[in-house]
């Protein structure tokens, strides 16, 4: 008999959550409830459900190299190779270098997904690894890339279409060409194309090659790609699924800090990109950098070049805070009109609030209280200038400050 399992929250002075569900002839009349609850509120349910949820997983793939290279890759680059902003077609040639400076705008690329297939693969029978023949130096043009990326601490990746295999290929043929190619190429990672699972074959890749990464396109879900695939974007809205950017949590970003996702809205412009910049700080997650969406050159603003290249800086000083294993998304805040996430890792000493202002209103007053039995100081280090101060009443530790209307903001808090 199939059961529906339900997950319900029960934590103190949370806003009332209402959830119907709807039984099928596919489900059964039985409802499965598990239920939290926590005399010191929301956060504690948090984490009695966080360690609930990675108690039914092996993660120990994530800790198996340390430090793992894929855990700071902050800022991506999407590399069209054909398009204008990446290819010289006045001299036949890839503008590597160019396309390298140009990241210095934004605050150093981490890595480049170098996108050579399209808009050839489909025209005629040639596949995804054929196409690398039509290249200058075919494998070898590739490897003089990644040795210029390598050379400027930048790592590599390369697509894979699980959509291109023919009737006589198997994923087993493709993993030995990718094994084959990482020897010839010394490429760093594989991008996974419309793609939210590791295929099988691809395991032993990882075996022979430890440092090597896959990076998927969708998000994973299910107990057996959570643990293998160790990164992935979060992608909001493409070609197929074009809605607007919010700025809320991703609480899969929560559940497991140590899973890198990467920001992207490939067709977003204007002031949808400066929310996409919002979702990313707010997230403390890193960004992928795509302006020429296959031939549709939708660039970031010197502006919003800036806000990248705070926000990078930001992710590398703070990295173990960030992506610390005590995080706890939407805290409990003192306005009805800001959401706020709390960046901690073991040690305690300090915590980042991220903090949006989602009201038409700017607000002025009391943000959240802080749990801290010592003096601690207030630091504002992302988002519009404001004055933010520490509070202190009897027992209770506020943060208190001025945001403006649909404002994010970072506060750096210091334990004494």
């Amino acid at each position: 008999m199939k059961k529906l399992f339900l997950l319900i929250l029960i934590m103190f002075n949370f806003e009332q959550l209402v959830a119907e569900v709807q039984l099928t002839e596919e489900l059964s009349d039985v409802v499965v409830m598990r239920l939290y609850s926590s005399s010191q509120g929301r956060n504690e349910v948090f984490k009695l459900w966080k360690e609930n949820t990675r108690n039914r997983y092996d993660l120990r793939k994530y800790f198996k190299l340390k430090p793992r290279w894929i855990q700071k890759n902050y800022l991506q680059h999407f590399t069209f190779a054909y398009g204008k902003e990446a290819f010289d077609y006045k001299n036949s040639k890839f503008k590597i270098n160019k396309i390298i400076e140009e990241g210095k705008k934004f605050g150093g690329y981490d890595s480049i997904i170098f996108w050579h297939q399209y808009p050839r693969l489909g025209l005629d029978n040639t596949n995804q690894w054929e196409l690398y023949r039509y290249l200058q130096e075919d494998y070898q043009s590739i490897k003089k890339i990644v040795e210029i990326c390598h050379s400027n601490n930048i790592k590599f990746f390369l697509p894979f279409k699980p959509w291109d295999i023919r009737s006589n290929e198997s994923l087993d043929m493709h993993a030995q060409l990718l094994e084959k190619f990482i020897n010839q190429t010394n490429i760093d990672g594989f991008f996974l194309d419309t793609m939210s699972a590791l295929p099988e074959s691809f395991l032993r890749i990882q075996n022979k090659f430890p440092s090597f990464e896959f990076c998927s396109e969708g998000t994973p879900r299910e107990q057996r790609q959570i643990e293998h695939l160790t990164s992935s974007w979060d992608q909001i809205g493409d070609i197929r699924r074009n809605y607007k950017v919010e700025v809320e949590t991703n609480m899969f970003r929560f559940v497991f800090p140590e899973h890198p996702l990467n920001l992207v809205s490939r067709w977003s412009v204007g002031s949808d990109k400066d929310t996409i910049i919002q979702r990313a700080a707010f997230n403390g997650t890193g960004l992928v950098i795509w302006q020429d969406v296959f031939g549709s050159w939708l660039p970031f603003s010197k502006k919003q070049q800036q806000l990248i290249k705070q926000l990078k800086n930001i992710l590398v000083k703070f990295h173990d805070t960030f992506f610390g294993n005590n995080s706890i998304p939407l805290v409990e805040t003192l306005s009805k009109r800001i959401i706020c996430n709390e960046f901690s890792d073991n040690s305690l000493n300090e915590k980042i609030y991220s903090i949006y202002n989602f009201s038409s209103k700017k607000i002025n007053g009391p943000l959240i209280n802080i749990d801290s039995k010592t003096d601690c100081k207030a630091l504002q280090i992302y988002g519009k200038p404001s004055t933010i101060k520490i509070k202190k009443t009897k027992n209770i530790t506020s943060l208190c400050g001025i945001i403006e209307s649909n404002e994010v903001i970072l506060i750096h808090v210091n334990f004494n």
